[in-house]
């Protein structure tokens, strides 16, 4: 699924917005979801950028204008992003990149900083703040970097992902590790080169001779989707291929980029018929949109209420697999997440999909819709005795026998809690203990990280962990982030590795696999383990795949007892 989000908005004047906001529209104030960085903690000297993802709610559909700064921990503004100063207008999902430097291109002290996002339209404002740390890694000693290391290619990226050539092009960037000469190409689907960079074609060494790790910046060209004759190329996927190489060795990795064609694949008049609604009261909402040509639909509704956006329901029917002709649809929801169960009382975003049936890629658009009181869940509809879980749910199965083997036990309140984000110790309790791994005792210390709770539960899985060599915590760190989150490639790479020491598992290490990627290719740390999924039928080897999507508890015990049904466990 995509979890990118685009919120429609006119270009109008603020006098417009202003009158028509108090006297015929009565827009709602402006909302910031979700504010979060990549890590609370990051080593900008060494190389590493910090990531801010943030939402944007409420209504949008007249300008809202943002405003992105860091501040100190008493709220005094310290730097000002340029393209978030107030001036610019909001988009609905933002994603910013920070090398942790000032105005003047001075790295920030290390501390305690404040990363706070404020928004105004015509009917108020919301702010958000979220709070980090800097730190100097001890490990890197800038001084001594080794040159005759082979470059290794990371922070490689192709943003948008997908776009569209009448309007827009697409962004390339990566970061070297070492110095190395670097060849950066694009081809389509047959593999014949298509493009090429005068700069990057093997022949100029990307290195800095008066700062050590001046190379560890970012590399970046864009592309408009012409080919070397500045001819535009056709609709469909293409590779970008970039290859590292030194006397010491090479690095090859893989990204694809689609053109796709937006008139093909826009969704029309997306409207929630009430945007606020009481399924307490037996109350429900109404979707409508349409299409002008043909496409495959996915509709679905987000929750951002956890912290993190979470997929609480898919329309059956909808799920992208489905070609839709062109017409007017309507879809009715009664508040009800995929377990069969009422959802909490917030805002929640509808998203609509549409993949052309020939070329290009996805067109996405949402709205927003509020659930101003929920329906109790009664126990009686109770998967397995958890109140949160119908019977009926695609989850009911596995989570019954996960509990059964005991590997989940569910919450104190009777809940299973089946979208909520799983965390790296709650994975890796029930992945090792999923497996039938023998769980070490605590032996009270904290194993070298100085971010856990010495004696806390989680200590005796971490220390269990450890000793098989499949939890290490982030390298020259000391850091094992425990109530973080994982996403789909974090876990199937700790179920493989685990599988791999407690039953002898033969991971394929040049496996090939016909996984639909979106953010991911082939050449990524991470690919063996997807072709492993998707053998065992993990992965969906006919839908679009994100790498980055979380891993949610449901998931979790779903993958387990697949592999239980497979004869893996």
């Amino acid at each position: 699924m995509f979890k990118k989000f685009s919120s429609l908005f006119f270009v109008v004047s603020f006098l417009f917005v202003t009158f028509f906001s108090q006297t015929v529209f009565a827009l709602n104030p402006p909302k910031i979801i979700d504010l979060r960085l990549e890590s609370d903690v990051f080593y900008p000297r060494s190389g590493e950028k910090a990531t801010i993802y943030f939402n944007v709610g409420g209504e949008c559909s007249w300008e809202c204008f943002l405003t992105v700064k860091i501040t100190d921990t008493a709220g005094k503004s310290k730097y000002l992003f340029p393209s978030y100063d107030a001036s610019a207008a909001a988009t609905g999902h933002e994603i910013i990149i920070w090398n942790g430097k000032d105005a003047n291109g001075n790295f920030f002290a290390d501390g305690k900083w404040n990363v706070h996002v404020s928004i105004t339209n015509g009917a108020g404002s919301d702010s958000a703040d979220k709070e980090f740390e800097i730190k100097t890694d001890a490990t890197a000693d800038i001084s001594k970097v080794n040159t005759s290391d082979a470059p290794s290619i990371y922070n490689f990226f192709t943003y948008p992902e997908i776009f569209s050539v009448e309007a827009k092009t697409t962004e390339l960037s990566f970061t070297l590790s070492q110095p190395g000469y670097v060849d950066l190409s694009i081809s389509d689907s047959t593999g014949k080169k298509v493009k090429s960079y005068s700069d990057y074609n093997g022949t100029k060494l990307y290195q800095s001779s008066d700062y050590p790790l001046s190379f560890l910046t970012e590399h970046s060209v864009t592309w408009d989707g012409k080919d070397d004759s500045g001819k535009m190329l056709p609709y469909g996927d293409y590779t970008v291929r970039v290859y590292a190489k030194s006397d010491a060795g090479s690095h090859l990795m893989t990204k694809t980029v689609t053109i796709g064609n937006d008139a093909l694949i826009e969704v029309k008049d997306l409207f929630a018929d009430p945007t606020n609604f009481s399924s307490a009261d037996g109350k429900t909402t109404n979707i409508t949109f349409g299409l002008e040509e043909a496409a495959y639909l996915d509709v679905s509704v987000w929750s951002f209420e956890t912290g993190d956006s979470i997929e609480v329901k898919n329309f059956a029917g909808y799920d992208g697999s489905k070609l839709y002709q062109p017409a007017n649809f309507s879809l009715t929801w009664d508040g009800k997440d995929d377990s069969g169960n009422y959802v909490a009382q917030g805002t929640y975003s509808v998203l609509v999909i549409s993949k052309a049936s020939s070329g290009g890629e996805g067109g996405m658009k949402d709205v927003l819709v509020t659930v101003s009181s929920s329906a109790e869940n009664t126990s009686g509809e109770a998967c397995s005795g958890f109140t949160d879980v119908a019977p009926s749910s695609k989850y009911c199965e596995a989570i019954t026998w996960a509990k059964q083997e005991g590997i989940f036990v569910g919450y104190k309140d009777g809940t299973f809690k089946v979208f909520q984000p799983i965390s790296r110790v709650e994975a890796l309790k029930v992945i090792l203990e999923g497996l039938g791994v023998n769980i070490l005792s605590d032996d009270g210390s904290t194993l070298g990280f100085s971010d856990v709770k010495a004696g806390d539960w989680y200590m005796k899985y971490i220390k269990t962990g450890k000793s098989l060599g499949i939890f290490t915590g982030d390298a020259g760190k000391n850091t094992a982030r425990p109530h973080d989150t994982v996403n789909y490639v974090e876990s199937y790479k700790l179920i493989f590795e685990t599988l791999k020491i407690a039953k002898q598992y033969a991971i394929d290490t040049t496996p090939t696999c016909s996984v639909k990627y979106q953010g991911g290719a082939e050449g990524e740390w991470y690919y063996p383990y997807v072709c492993e999924a998707q053998t065992n039928n993990l992965v969906d080897g006919s839908a679009d795949f994100l790498p980055s999507v979380l891993s949610t508890r449901g998931e979790i015990a779903v993958m387990l007892y697949t592999l239980h049904k497979g004869g893996v466990l």
